[in-house]
């Protein structure tokens, strides 16, 4: 179980594909300039650590414009309670449906892969400076970094047992182990 990550070593499999799926997938190789064969290991990496695991969460994807809608209609103070009280439930979730530890590592891991890259929730950057810290950039304005500010302030205390600092930066946030 848990997040799969790549070894460098491959192996060759052979299977069938409709006619229309293949040229499908020429056409979005050739647009991102990959070999389809890179793009189909994407494919399947991202079913393998993400889809598989959304599907069976009951997940609900929805458009930046549609969260905005509702976050338009909270107060700063409504949306700061609501992402401190799913910080310590959500994120401890998918980590043991996934068989994940709850420890730091696991933390950065879901912040970076599973909401940043998978989610999409915003992008996000570990970086290894003097004193390491999450930068998280987004473009769904300063109610959503509050809401991130919220929850992962309180999944790093409830879940993890880290204090962290996050600090707004605009409309950006970092993240600074304590």
């Amino acid at each position: 179980m848990g997040f799969v990550t790549r070894t460098g070593k491959t192996k060759t499999r052979t299977f069938r594909i409709d006619e229309a799926i293949d040229q499908a997938l020429i056409e979005e190789a050739d647009e991102k300039e990959v070999s389809v064969n890179n793009l189909t290991e994407s494919i399947f990496e991202k079913y393998i650590n993400f889809n598989r695991w959304f599907q069976r969460i009951d997940s609900l994807a929805i458009t930046p414009d549609v969260l905005a809608a509702f976050l338009d209609h909270m107060t700063v103070e409504e949306i700061t309670e609501i992402g401190a009280k799913l910080g310590t439930t959500s994120p401890k979730n998918a980590l043991m449906l996934r068989g994940l530890p709850l420890d730091v590592e696991s933390a950065n891991l879901y912040v970076e892969k599973i909401l940043g890259e998978h989610n999409q929730w915003f992008n996000a950057s570990y970086l290894h400076q003097k004193q390491p810290y999450l930068y998280i950039r987004t473009s769904f304005g300063e109610k959503w970094v509050t809401f991130i500010q919220a929850y992962l302030c309180s999944f790093y205390r409830e879940c993890i047992g880290k204090e962290v600092e996050c600090k707004k930066i605009g409309n950006n946030l970092q993240i600074i182990p304590e």
